[in-house]
């Protein structure tokens, strides 16, 4: 009787021991996996990326979150946080199968994204991650941003920036034509630089609101080839509503910069097709006239001092005037 005890004990033990054995999927009761998130890229273009993520059965929740690859070290150190802390503090939280597309990243640029499983106690576990290279932009020619301005009112307008397809990135902006009367186009160019986050990629079209009433304004646009290149900066002028109506753009003053200059410099206006630059001594004598070349005047020799800047069309007519200083 006991020898067959013992025989039927030994059995069923082994009988546990094979179901154990045999069971290889990992969801059966007393088997541990841990909470995990697979990751597949789709869709990889110049500016976006598409990533399908698939937790397993393990997982109750994770953070999703993609970072450039060579600020994910930047960032680490300036908020003091382990990878694991970005993903949970900067990441979009869910549940189950997702798909999420970004866009408007950077082309040409390794882009690393990662997932944080935990399981229902809250309990988080090793991360996942693939990486991505979004596509190259942009040619080796000269990189042009068209520039066209709408629904002007008295406090606001609709610019929209149009890359060619030569640009591989670009900066816009907006501006007062006083100002940059003030500081020159190449200040200005600087200073759009200095305070953008990020260029920009493909069109870019932004509502402008807050703007002051009955003012000029340049609406600008600059950009570099693929070789790093910069083009010609593109700048269109308007003028904000008085309360009715657009202001007649005939009667604006012409624009000169930089100021003061050394015989070299642009005037921006409209109506300055065929026209041409003539230059007036403080006494009123004529020193001579000169042709615009894409808006720019060269009067290299002249000696220095004040000068008087009239602007005058094919039938001699004035368009502007504008007091220069040559140093």
């Amino acid at each position: 009787m006991k020898k067959t005890l013992l025989l039927l004990v030994a059995a069923i033990s082994c009988s546990m021991c094979f179901g154990q054995r045999t069971i290889i999927d990992g969801h059966s009761k007393g088997i541990c996996t841990d909470p995990a998130v697979s990751l597949t890229a789709t869709n990889v273009g110049e500016t976006s990326y598409t990533v399908e993520f698939t937790p397993n059965a393990e997982c109750d929740h994770y953070y999703y979150l993609t970072m450039a690859d060579a600020e994910i070290g930047m960032w680490t150190m300036m908020m003091g946080m382990t990878i694991d802390q970005l993903i949970t503090q900067w990441g979009i939280e869910t549940s189950g199968p997702e798909t999420y597309t970004w866009t408007e990243q950077a082309p040409n640029t390794l882009y690393r994204i990662f997932a944080l499983p935990f399981d229902a106690d809250g309990n988080s576990y090793t991360y996942s991650s693939i990486d991505v290279t979004t596509g190259a932009i942009g040619g080796n020619g000269t990189a042009v941003v068209s520039v066209d301005v709408t629904d002007i009112t008295a406090t606001s307008a609709l610019v929209t920036c149009t890359p060619n397809d030569q640009t591989a990135l670009f900066y816009d902006g907006l501006v007062t034509a006083e100002f940059l009367a003030e500081v020159g186009a190449d200040s200005v160019c600087t200073i759009l630089i200095e305070n953008s986050a990020y260029p920009f990629y493909e069109t870019d079209t932004w509502n402008w609101i807050n703007l002051l009433s009955n003012t000029y304004y340049y609406a600008i646009a600059f950009g570099q080839n693929a070789d790093g290149e910069w083009g010609d900066t593109t700048m269109f002028i308007f003028a904000t509503l008085e309360g009715v109506g657009i202001r007649d753009m005939s009667e604006q003053p012409i624009i000169v910069y930089p100021m003061p200059n050394n015989g070299n410099f642009t005037v921006a206006g409209s109506a300055l097709d065929n026209c041409k630059a003539q230059i007036f001594a403080i006494n009123g004598q004529l020193i001579g006239e000169y042709t615009f070349s894409s808006g720019k005047v060269n009067i290299n020799g002249i000696a220095s001092g004040s000068y008087l800047l009239r602007v005058v069309n094919s039938d001699n007519q004035c368009v502007g005037t504008k007091k220069i200083v040559v140093k």
